[in-house]
């Protein structure tokens, strides 16, 4: 990555740093997630203002040394992230919310602040680029990820297109153009989870007041124990207009209590019927008239 994302004038980096023989080095991250939220921290020991930008103090981190190379071979950094139990994300344990998805597939971009003996910035520099994921173990102190350059998407053996009877879009992405966060219901527990920590009751309205809307969508905790964390839906019954009980694919980290907040968006079975069910059939991107292979002979 090439270039200077910020320097006081233009030009001005490279003269300064010709000739400076006392400078402070900073490392700068800025972590976009998955769900549009961006947060900014700052790898040294005090905070990193530039313009409209700051990076705060939050988890430590630690990573490898810089490498890049030419071509389409995968480039990575390893990363290294601290936190003890004063370091929270959402309200719980900052390591426990990155294990519950928070930073699952994010972009993270490192940038290299260099100061000079008064500590202001004389240049911002863009080192690397790439998707988060956790690589490792995680402990009460640290847990281990990776962050992996744009070019390992290319690693994926899946064709660009492939036919199918259901729909190949996403409920929301940008060729379904359904929008999510206007269906998105607000809402909180009604109970405590079950012994498997999956089943929930939760208040109804909105979408939740029909059975099997929210089936194949997503729930996402934002209070409690679970703050941050997302389950797919198994299934959604609404019990009455004003409650229903949500079912998870995978179960909770903690047993959920009344009062949890909570959002939930709608799945979509992904066929002609349920696209009609968004008004969005002319977004269908299936095959469902395709013969089946056995009757092809």
């Amino acid at each position: 990555m090439m270039g200077v994302s910020y320097e006081p004038s233009p030009g001005s980096f490279a003269t300064w740093s010709a000739s400076a023989t006392d400078v402070t080095i900073v490392d700068l991250y800025t972590i976009t997630a998955q769900t549009g939220a961006v947060y900014l921290y700052s790898g040294g020991d005090a905070a990193i203002t530039q313009g409209a930008r700051t990076w705060t103090l939050g988890p430590g981190f630690a990573r490898s040394k810089l490498k890049r190379s030419v071509g389409l071979s995968v480039d990575s950094l390893k990363l290294t992230i601290y936190a003890d139990a004063r370091v929270t994300l959402g309200g719980i344990h900052y390591l426990t919310a990155l294990k519950n998805g928070a930073w699952n597939n994010a972009d993270l971009l490192l940038e290299v602040a260099y100061l000079d003996k008064l500590g202001v910035i004389q240049g911002i520099v863009p080192k690397f680029s790439g998707r988060f994921h956790i690589s490792g173990g995680i402990t009460r102190a640290e847990l281990q990820g990776e962050v992996r350059s744009a070019a390992d998407q290319l690693s994926v053996m899946v064709p660009g297109e492939v036919y199918q009877p259901m729909c190949r879009n996403t409920l929301g992405d940008g060729l379904c153009g359904v929008n999510l966060t206007a269906l998105q219901v607000t809402t909180s527990a009604t109970s405590a989870t079950d012994s498997g920590r999956r089943v929930v009751s939760v208040a109804g309205s909105g979408g939740l007041a029909n059975s099997g809307w929210a089936n194949l969508g997503q729930i996402t905790m934002t209070s409690g124990r679970n703050a941050g964390a997302s389950r797919g839906i198994a299934s959604h019954v609404a019990n009455t207009p004003t409650n229903s009980t949500i079912t998870t694919l995978r179960p909770w980290d903690y047993a959920i209590a009344p009062g949890d907040t909570c959002t939930i968006q709608p799945g979509c079975a992904k066929t002609m019927a349920a696209c009609n069910g968004f008004s969005n059939i002319a977004f269908f991107r299936g095959e469902p008239f395709i013969p089946a292979p056995e009757t092809i002979v």
